[in-house]
């Protein structure tokens, strides 16, 4: 079986991978040029570690990740809500550690994993068209590539949602966006308002308040800073666009949290945040085409599960092309589908409780009217931590399968 995946994000080399783990040939086409190591800071629960820890990579994975054992969550005026061990204890709770990792470096692992297995790397290759009967994709170049499967993990603009599946529609806008910045933590080490942020190493701290949270993460052993917040924008408001506007928009807000913006580079990275809702349709009509990832499902920064739940796609929708065989791709990409969509939608819409947990749980006098619990930490999607997408085919595969070629008539 000869499987073309589009786009070299996560879920498409996640699909890849798994595809040339099980004896299939993969040809992954990428419009970049060249692969560079580029990107911000990531987290990945232990449900992906676990896939890196079975494809023997996890080792590689922890060597680049941020460390730190636990999460101080504060209130927006600094008073400490929880102390949350799970990070620390993640490994011992649910079989693999949480990774915090920069987006370049963990793809790289990725991609010279993929080069060892056997995957055909095609940089350069715009896909302009798809053919969902032979199936096939066409490039910019005018050049057909023809499989027997076709995946298409080409993200929130996707030109597969629209030329296969029928139903492209414009990103919402969310209302949010999302500032980051990142540089060397000396001046925060020199401070001796916000030094115990990066004094003992690597940590996790993050603030909440009405319509904003911000996350500050000290790595590389506490010599790096990277911070991040999420706000509403203010209709009729200009994006904020320099340090000095986001220190007036956390003016009332904790000070060590207001010194990680005024000691770090006044270089912001600036994302309007966009979303949609999980699509009812992933797979074409003809059966031989599928959507993974931000194609079919973005999700917000909110539920640190984005880059995750598409790298379970590639993985369960790998074993699924493996396991029905070449003659077989519909059955394949139809009970896929069944495996995951329900999931999906389920951390999809604890993403957008999580913000709104965050974002709008304070009184007027700024105390959060809902404190957090032990149940799942300071962040609710961590209940997906245990959650083993391989597992799910491995018990679930023949039940669902047959229920799939019952109904198609497969």
């Amino acid at each position: 079986m000869h499987v073309i995946v589009v786009g070299a994000g996560f879920g498409g080399l996640a699909c890849a991978v798994t595809c040339a783990q099980q004896g299939l040939k993969v040809t992954l086409l990428d419009q970049v040029p060249e692969f560079l190591p580029v990107g911000e800071l990531i987290g990945l629960g232990s449900n992906v570690a676990q896939i890196f820890k079975l494809w023997g990579i996890l080792p590689a994975m922890k060597a680049i990740r941020q460390d730190a054992p636990f999460m101080t969550l504060h209130n927006y005026d600094g008073k400490v809500l929880a102390v949350d061990n799970t990070l620390g204890e993640a490994e011992e709770k649910f079989g693999a550690p949480n990774l915090s990792v920069f987006r370049g470096e963990m793809h790289a692992i990725l991609v010279e994993y993929g080069k060892s297995l056997g995957i055909i790397f095609r940089n350069g290759c715009k896909v302009v068209d798809y053919d969902a009967n032979k199936p096939s994709v066409i490039l910019a170049s005018g050049e057909e590539v023809e499989g027997d499967a076709v995946i298409a993990s080409d993200g929130i603009k996707s030109i597969a949602r629209g030329k296969v599946l029928g139903d492209y529609e414009e990103p919402l806008d969310t209302g949010y966006t999302a500032l980051r910045a990142y540089g060397d933590a000396s001046l925060i080490a020199a401070d001796p308002i916000a030094k115990h942020l990066v004094e003992n190493g690597d940590s996790v701290s993050l603030w909440v308040g009405p319509d904003l949270h911000g996350i500050a993460l000290a790595l590389r052993g506490g010599k790096e800073l990277f911070t991040t917040i999420t706000y509403k924008r203010t209709p009729g408001q200009p994006e904020i666009e320099s340090s000095a506007q986001v220190l007036e928009l956390i003016k009332d807000w904790d000070v060590v949290f207001k010194r990680t913006w005024e000691l770090l580079p006044d270089e912001l990275n600036i994302w309007p945040l966009v979303y949609r809702n999980c699509s009812e349709k992933w797979v074409s009509d003809s059966g031989l085409i599928a959507l993974i990832g931000d194609a079919v499902h973005p999700f917000l920064p909110s539920s640190m599960q984005g880059a995750g739940q598409a790298m379970e796609d590639g993985a369960v929708l790998g074993l699924c092309l493996a396991k029905a065989g070449k003659g077989s791709v519909p059955l394949a990409l139809n009970t896929f589908f069944r495996l995951r969509h329900d999931h999906v939608v389920e951390v999809q819409e604890m993403g957008i409780e999580q913000r709104e947990y965050w974002h709008n749980n304070h009184d007027e006098s700024g105390e959060m009217v809902k404190k957090p619990d032990d149940t799942h930490g300071a962040v609710k999607t961590q209940k997906f931590w245990s959650y083993d997408c391989v597992k799910v085919v491995e018990e679930s595969w023949e039940t669902v399968s047959a229920q799939v070629a019952a109904e198609l008539g497969l």
